[in-house]
């Protein structure tokens, strides 16, 4: 009994968070995504798990910048990455993103650029 319990309160032990990740999570906690934050956390995860060995990862938003950011974490509400440009921290929140791949080259802005078979 007492081997059992042992290890089902070791199994719900948490990790320790910093003090910014306690911030952010008691912020979010339970925040609900709107249609528009779920569409671009799908898109940014998409792209973020098909990042190459590289670890670039560009990101449209809705206002037309592009961004190109490396090491980029996903978090509840928002994610971060440090910019290429000016070395920089960048943190945005989901509802932003229109469009994200994998790497720093130019966007194609022509849908038929995606793929070359649609021609």
């Amino acid at each position: 009994m007492r081997r059992v319990l042992l290890c089902r309160s070791i199994a719900l032990a948490a990790l320790p968070l910093s003090t910014a990740e306690a911030t952010i999570d008691a912020k979010h906690m339970h925040h609900a995504d709107s249609p528009a934050e779920a569409q671009g956390r799908r898109i940014l995860s998409t792209a973020f798990v098909r990042v190459g060995p590289d670890g670039y990862l560009t990101v449209e938003l809705h206002d037309g910048r592009a961004l190109v950011l490396r090491n980029v974490k996903m978090g509840a509400a928002t994610y971060c990455g440090e910019r290429t440009a000016p070395e920089k921290p960048f943190c945005g929140r989901y509802g932003e993103v229109a469009a994200a791949r994998p790497g720093g080259g130019p966007t194609p802005r022509d849908p038929a650029d995606l793929d070359p078979l649609v021609r």
